[in-house]
Protein backbone atom coordinates (compact mmCIF):
# COMPACT_ATOMS: atom_id res chain seq x y z
CA UNK A 1 0.00 0.00 0.00
CA UNK A 2 1.37 3.39 -0.96
CA UNK A 3 0.08 5.89 1.59
CA UNK A 4 2.26 8.74 0.29
CA UNK A 5 0.64 8.88 -3.15
CA UNK A 6 -2.78 9.07 -1.47
CA UNK A 7 -1.64 11.97 0.74
CA UNK A 8 -0.17 13.92 -2.14
CA UNK A 9 -3.52 13.79 -3.94
CA UNK A 10 -5.34 15.41 -1.02
CA UNK A 11 -6.20 19.12 -1.42
CA UNK A 12 -5.23 19.62 2.24
CA UNK A 13 -1.62 18.77 1.36
CA UNK A 14 -1.36 21.25 -1.51
CA UNK A 15 0.09 24.73 -1.28
CA UNK A 16 -2.67 27.27 -0.70
CA UNK A 17 -2.13 30.07 -3.24
CA UNK A 18 -4.35 32.40 -1.19
CA UNK A 19 -1.86 32.41 1.69
CA UNK A 20 1.46 32.52 -0.17
CA UNK A 21 2.18 36.12 0.86
CA UNK A 22 0.75 35.87 4.38
CA UNK A 23 4.11 36.81 5.92
CA UNK A 24 4.05 40.17 4.13
CA UNK A 25 0.61 41.24 5.36
CA UNK A 26 -0.26 43.42 8.34
CA UNK A 27 -1.60 41.56 11.37
CA UNK A 28 -5.24 42.54 10.85
CA UNK A 29 -5.15 41.19 7.28
CA UNK A 30 -3.57 37.96 8.52
CA UNK A 31 -6.35 37.50 11.06
CA UNK A 32 -8.99 38.16 8.39
CA UNK A 33 -7.29 35.66 6.08
CA UNK A 34 -7.30 33.05 8.87
CA UNK A 35 -11.02 33.59 9.43
CA UNK A 36 -11.70 33.27 5.70
CA UNK A 37 -9.68 30.06 5.43
CA UNK A 38 -11.33 28.61 8.55
CA UNK A 39 -14.75 29.20 7.01
CA UNK A 40 -13.66 27.07 4.04
CA UNK A 41 -12.82 24.22 6.41
CA UNK A 42 -16.24 24.37 8.06
CA UNK A 43 -17.94 24.40 4.64
CA UNK A 44 -15.84 21.44 3.45
CA UNK A 45 -16.65 19.41 6.56
CA UNK A 46 -20.34 20.26 6.15
CA UNK A 47 -20.27 18.99 2.54
CA UNK A 48 -18.59 15.74 3.61
CA UNK A 49 -20.33 15.17 6.96
CA UNK A 50 -22.04 11.94 5.87
CA UNK A 51 -18.79 10.41 4.60
CA UNK A 52 -16.97 11.60 7.72
CA UNK A 53 -19.61 9.93 9.89
CA UNK A 54 -19.25 6.66 7.94
CA UNK A 55 -15.48 6.84 8.37
CA UNK A 56 -15.80 7.53 12.10
CA UNK A 57 -18.12 4.52 12.46
CA UNK A 58 -15.65 2.34 10.53
CA UNK A 59 -12.83 3.43 12.83
CA UNK A 60 -14.91 2.86 15.96
CA UNK A 61 -15.88 -0.63 14.77
CA UNK A 62 -12.28 -1.49 13.88
CA UNK A 63 -11.14 -0.48 17.36
CA UNK A 64 -13.84 -2.37 19.30
CA UNK A 65 -11.76 -5.54 19.62
CA UNK A 66 -8.27 -4.16 19.60
CA UNK A 67 -6.85 -2.27 16.73
CA UNK A 68 -4.09 -0.01 15.58
CA UNK A 69 -3.77 3.74 15.43
CA UNK A 70 -0.82 5.03 13.42
CA UNK A 71 -0.06 8.73 13.12
CA UNK A 72 2.38 9.94 10.46
CA UNK A 73 4.20 12.99 11.73
CA UNK A 74 6.75 15.35 10.18
CA UNK A 75 10.55 15.33 10.02
CA UNK A 76 10.55 18.63 11.90
CA UNK A 77 9.06 16.83 14.91
CA UNK A 78 12.24 14.78 15.30
CA UNK A 79 14.77 17.52 14.68
CA UNK A 80 14.60 21.32 14.38
CA UNK A 81 14.38 22.48 10.78
CA UNK A 82 14.57 26.16 9.85
CA UNK A 83 11.21 27.45 8.70
CA UNK A 84 9.32 24.40 9.95
CA UNK A 85 8.30 25.42 13.46
CA UNK A 86 4.59 24.70 12.89
CA UNK A 87 5.35 21.25 11.48
CA UNK A 88 7.53 20.56 14.52
CA UNK A 89 4.82 21.65 16.93
CA UNK A 90 2.17 19.62 15.08
CA UNK A 91 4.44 16.58 15.13
CA UNK A 92 5.10 16.97 18.84
CA UNK A 93 1.35 17.25 19.38
CA UNK A 94 0.75 14.00 17.44
CA UNK A 95 3.41 12.25 19.49
CA UNK A 96 1.75 13.33 22.73
CA UNK A 97 -1.70 12.30 21.48
CA UNK A 98 -0.38 8.89 20.39
CA UNK A 99 1.40 8.25 23.68
CA UNK A 100 -1.62 9.29 25.77
CA UNK A 101 -3.83 7.10 23.55
CA UNK A 102 -1.38 4.22 24.02
CA UNK A 103 -1.77 4.48 27.78
CA UNK A 104 -5.52 5.07 27.80
CA UNK A 105 -6.42 2.40 25.22
CA UNK A 106 -3.98 -0.35 26.21
CA UNK A 107 -6.58 -2.28 28.23
CA UNK A 108 -8.76 -2.48 25.12
CA UNK A 109 -5.91 -3.99 23.11
CA UNK A 110 -5.51 -0.86 20.99
CA UNK A 111 -2.05 0.34 20.09
CA UNK A 112 -1.10 3.88 19.08
CA UNK A 113 2.21 4.79 17.47
CA UNK A 114 3.88 7.53 15.44
CA UNK A 115 5.95 7.24 12.26
CA UNK A 116 8.30 10.13 11.53
CA UNK A 117 9.31 10.34 7.85
CA UNK A 118 12.39 11.99 6.40
CA UNK A 119 12.50 15.60 5.27
CA UNK A 120 12.10 14.22 1.76
CA UNK A 121 10.07 11.11 2.60
CA UNK A 122 10.86 7.71 1.17
CA UNK A 123 7.31 6.44 0.57
CA UNK A 124 8.41 2.81 0.63
CA UNK A 125 10.11 3.21 4.01
CA UNK A 126 7.09 4.96 5.51
CA UNK A 127 4.70 2.40 3.98
CA UNK A 128 6.78 -0.49 5.36
CA UNK A 129 6.79 0.89 8.90
CA UNK A 130 3.06 1.69 8.78
CA UNK A 131 2.32 -1.80 7.41
CA UNK A 132 4.35 -3.36 10.23
CA UNK A 133 2.57 -1.27 12.88
CA UNK A 134 -0.80 -2.36 11.46
CA UNK A 135 0.19 -6.03 11.54
CA UNK A 136 -0.31 -8.61 14.28
CA UNK A 137 3.49 -8.72 14.67
CA UNK A 138 3.27 -5.23 16.20
CA UNK A 139 0.58 -6.06 18.77
CA UNK A 140 3.04 -5.33 21.59
CA UNK A 141 4.34 -2.06 20.11
CA UNK A 142 2.53 0.96 21.49
CA UNK A 143 3.48 4.53 22.36
CA UNK A 144 6.47 4.26 20.04
CA UNK A 145 7.87 6.97 17.81
CA UNK A 146 9.58 5.28 14.87
CA UNK A 147 11.78 7.25 12.50
CA UNK A 148 11.49 6.06 8.91
CA UNK A 149 14.00 8.68 7.83
CA UNK A 150 17.21 6.93 6.83
CA UNK A 151 18.99 8.45 9.82
CA UNK A 152 17.96 12.07 9.14
CA UNK A 153 16.81 12.65 12.72
CA UNK A 154 20.17 11.58 14.17
CA UNK A 155 22.57 13.25 11.74
CA UNK A 156 23.92 16.78 11.81
CA UNK A 157 23.49 17.39 8.13
CA UNK A 158 20.71 19.62 6.87
CA UNK A 159 19.96 17.37 3.93
CA UNK A 160 18.50 13.88 3.95
CA UNK A 161 20.81 11.04 4.90
CA UNK A 162 22.71 9.25 2.14
CA UNK A 163 20.83 6.14 3.26
CA UNK A 164 17.84 7.59 1.43
CA UNK A 165 19.83 7.90 -1.76
CA UNK A 166 19.44 4.71 -3.81
CA UNK A 167 22.94 5.23 -5.21
CA UNK A 168 24.53 5.13 -1.74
Amino acid sequence: MNFRSKWEALPTEAINPATLAIDKLPADDIVEMMITEDRKVVAAVQREKDRIAVGADMIANALKNGGRIVFVSAAAAARPIAGAALEGVAGAFLTTVAQVAAVELAEQGITANVVVPALEPDAQAVDAVVAFLLSDDARGVTGAVIAADGGFSITKQSTPSPLLDERA
